[in-house]
């Protein structure tokens, strides 16, 4: 049998600027300027173009009915009264576009998948009736 012995030693290494443990509202503001400056849009909302609208207006309108549209619609709260289904799919590009929407169209696109999924599976399909 033998022994291995195990050794470590902490250096506490020398800051030049050593704080009192209080922060200033002033270093808090700079630090969070700094660190946004350097942060990546990474949902690129801004890069919406005539042809991405194209082809979201064209995806609802080939692959949805207008009773799928009133759906979403009623999920985003968006009237639909006397709304034909390119009206329809009008509002819903739009507001699916903009940038403060675009948590609640992902939320909606990830339930729709999910939903989608288990309708699609031969057991799960049992237990959740969509119109």
């Amino acid at each position: 049998m033998s022994s291995k012995n195990l050794s470590f030693s902490l250096i506490e290494s020398n800051t030049e600027q050593k704080t009192s443990g209080e922060v200033t509202y002033d270093t808090l503001v700079s630090l969070v300027n700094a660190q946004t400056k350097n942060i990546t849009n990474e949902y690129h909302v801004d890069d919406f173009t005539l042809d991405d609208y194209i082809a979201r207006e064209l995806d609802y309108k080939e692959n949805y009915t207008k009773k799928k549209l009133e759906v979403i619609a009623d999920y985003y709260d968006i009237s639909k009264r006397k709304k034909n289904k390119e009206e329809l799919i009008a509002e819903i590009v739009i507001f699916e576009k903009e940038p403060m929407n675009y948590d609640m169209t992902q939320k909606r696109k990830t339930l729709w998948f999910y939903m989608e999924e288990i309708n699609n599976d031969s057991f799960l399909s049992k237990f959740l009736i969509l119109d």
